[in-house]
């Protein structure tokens, strides 16, 4: 083991000059390199013992018996320093700034709400009490919980903390309990939608053909509208999609047509193609519904709003048979579960169509073969004057029934005995 204090000293001005403060260096057994720190302080005695706790701090925390110094410190420090940071690194990763906003307000209403000033003061107990209290959505609380379960992670990954204090909190329940319940535009009411949307249509077609919703359909260029040899596409800039990637959605070719008429002439690549007043607002999207007689709300309490064309999409697709991968696709989706659940209305699947092409199995006459269909003949015995009638059809029945078995049987004989000759002939 060495260990020493010293005064680091440097040349200046063909002098050289000694530090007023003392630095140590130590090299433990088994190590090989040597080890410089500042212990930033004059008196010689005071240095010797910090460098000799510091050695000991060391060797306490390699055992396991000692809480490593950088969570001690991180322990100390201010739960709102750690917010700060944390919302700096996700600036510096390039994270929308508005949703780095939303994270840096959460956690500060939790801090705010439950009291916390260190990372000590974070509990789940403290959390569920906050939570309880809350007339908040099921959603809006899961964001909450994510918001500061961030944050933990963060830190646990720095290594200034060993574990997310609210990891035993369980996400609200959201099933069922959306505040906002959204359905799919059936064909008929999306047509009328349609025809009455004068200046939005070409919005409102292409938010329905392409998927995309309302904030990027606003980014949108001229310059995203790529033409290819057989197709025309619109593909968004990274920058403007929600999950920052650049997939071309197709566009049919009458929609392509339409949107290259309604290009204005002194339009260049930059400019935006919904920019001009033709991207209908929320209260206009609802004009333009009241107009065309389709009602905002069902029922269920479900709302059709202009992010419905996504959905619309997606369960047109599905009653048309396009495959579940296919679907996940168009939609951009990172997670199957969304094209099939969330963005899907179920009540609008084909589903007796469906019942209706499993295989039929009509109720069978009494002579009649145990594998083969017949169609009920029953009906034809209700009454008393047809009895005769239909005593002297089952004979005849029975023996047209005979003779079809004959032929059948035949063939499965000959397909016997032609196997047999197969099986001999391969050993």
């Amino acid at each position: 083991m060495t260990e020493y204090v010293f005064r680091p000293s440097r040349w200046k001005n063909g002098k050289r000059v000694e530090s007023r403060m003392y630095s140590g260096r130590y090299r433990r057994a088994g190590e090989r390199k040597i080890t410089t720190v500042a212990l930033d302080t004059p008196d010689k005695q005071t240095a010797k013992k910090k460098l000799r706790e510091l050695i000991c701090d060391i060797e306490r925390e390699e055992i396991g018996i000692a809480v490593p110094k950088r969570m001690r410190v991180a322990a100390e420090t201010p739960l709102i320093d750690h917010i700060k940071a944390y919302c700096a690194d996700l600036a510096g990763r390039r994270r929308a700034a508005e949703y780095v906003a939303t994270v840096e307000a959460r956690q500060r209403k939790l801090l705010s709400d439950c009291g916390w000033k260190r990372v000590i003061d974070v509990t789940a107990e403290s959390f569920q009490a906050w939570r309880s209290k809350q007339n908040l959505g099921p959603k809006t609380l899961n964001e909450y919980l994510a918001a500061v379960s961030g944050l933990f992670a963060w830190l646990q990954k720095a290594g200034r903390v060993e574990e997310n204090p609210l990891k035993s909190c369980g996400r609200s329940e959201t099933r069922g309990k959306e505040r906002r319940k959204r359905r799919a535009f059936t064909p008929e009411e999306l047509g009328g939608v349609v025809s009455v949307a004068g200046k939005y249509r070409l919005a409102i077609l292409t938010a329905y053909y392409t998927g995309l919703r309302r904030g990027e359909l606003e980014q949108l260029e001229w310059g995203d509208i790529q033409e290819g040899a057989d197709a025309t596409f619109v593909v968004p800039r990274a920058s403007t999609t929600k999950n920052r990637e650049s997939q071309p959605c197709y566009l049919p070719q009458w929609l392509a047509h339409e949107l290259a008429e309604a290009k204005p002439q002194h339009a260049s690549l930059g400019h935006r193609i919904f920019g001009d007043g033709s991207m209908p607002s929320i209260w206009a999207f609802r004009t333009l519904l009241k107009r065309a007689g389709v009602p905002y709300k069902d029922a269920q309490g479900r709302q059709a709003d202009f992010h419905a064309l996504r959905r619309s999409m997606n369960t047109h697709l599905g009653q048309r048979g396009v495959d579940p991968q296919t679907r996940q696709e168009i939609m951009r989706h990172s997670d199957i579960a969304l094209t099939l659940d969330v963005y899907t209305d179920k009540p609008m699947l084909p589903l007796a169509a469906a019942i209706e092409k499993l295989p039929v199995f009509l109720k069978q006459l009494e002579y009649a073969h145990p594998c083969s269909h017949n169609p009920d003949f029953s009906d034809h015995a209700r009454s008393h004057g047809d009895k005769a009638s239909s005593e002297s059809r089952t004979p005849q029945l029975f023996q047209d029934e005979e003779r079809s078995r004959t032929p059948a049987l035949s063939d499965v004989t000959e397909q016997q005995s032609e196997n047999g000759c197969l099986a001999r002939i391969r050993t």
